[in-house]
């Protein structure tokens, strides 16, 4: 995890401390977003003083950074761990699981993840949006060039285009899991605010849009 933001005492503590200080602040900033949260509810949930938690990062700024950093590698460390199947669906159908996990069991991080991409707060920010971004376009373009490969999806097809709309579809998922307005969207347009039902859909859409028109002679 970057340490440029937290003071070398973070790293004297016990790591189950970090987690858990670096947990409750997350946990404050997803609430309440940056301008929202206050030093002192984060100190408060963490059940450590004001004082201990400023001996470990100097602003609430910098926190929210810390926050990002370690958010941001644990998604990167999280998008190396999926591995590639044996078909172009299959891999768009577990990369579409994936966001469903996360939205479920990871709300907060998720909320979060959302919050960091507007604020862009810092050049630190931006930094650890656009690692994030690199790591997941990696991974899209392994997928399309086995799909390639395997005939699965038209040599002539841009790349870049089809990873940059598949990580559009799956972020919608991710809204409507995570955020009450893409959840009323959702029940606007297809009648049911449930999001596993949008995700089925949105992959079968996928298929049909790409999978098999690029495939067409």
């Amino acid at each position: 995890m970057p340490t440029s933001v937290l003071k070398d005492t973070f790293f004297k503590i016990p790591k189950k401390k970090q987690d858990h200080i670096l947990k409750c602040a997350l946990k404050e900033f997803a609430k309440r977003g940056l301008s929202g949260t206050n030093i002192l509810d984060v100190a408060k949930r963490a059940k450590i003083s004001v004082g201990s938690l400023y001996t470990y990062v100097d602003s609430k700024e910098e926190l929210y950074v810390a926050v990002a950093e370690n958010l941001v590698t644990q998604m990167i460390d999280e998008m190396d761990q999926l591995k590639i199947k044996d078909s172009f669906m299959d891999n768009v159908c577990m990369l579409f699981e994936a966001v469903n996990d996360s939205g479920r069991n990871k709300s907060d991080a998720m909320r979060f993840y959302f919050d960091m991409m507007t604020e862009m707060v810092t050049p630190k920010i931006k930094d650890a949006t656009l690692r994030l971004e690199a790591a997941k376009r990696e991974k899209y373009i392994m997928i399309i060039d086995q799909a390639i490969e395997n005939q699965e999806v038209a040599e002539t097809v841009e790349r870049d285009l089809l990873a940059f709309m598949l990580d559009g579809y799956l972020q919608t998922f991710q809204l409507a899991l995570t955020t009450t307005h893409y959840r009323n969207k959702t029940k606007v347009y297809f009648g049911t605010n449930q999001p596993e039902e949008l995700g089925r859909k949105m992959c079968d859409y996928f298929e049909l849009s790409f999978a098999k028109t690029a495939t067409a002679e």
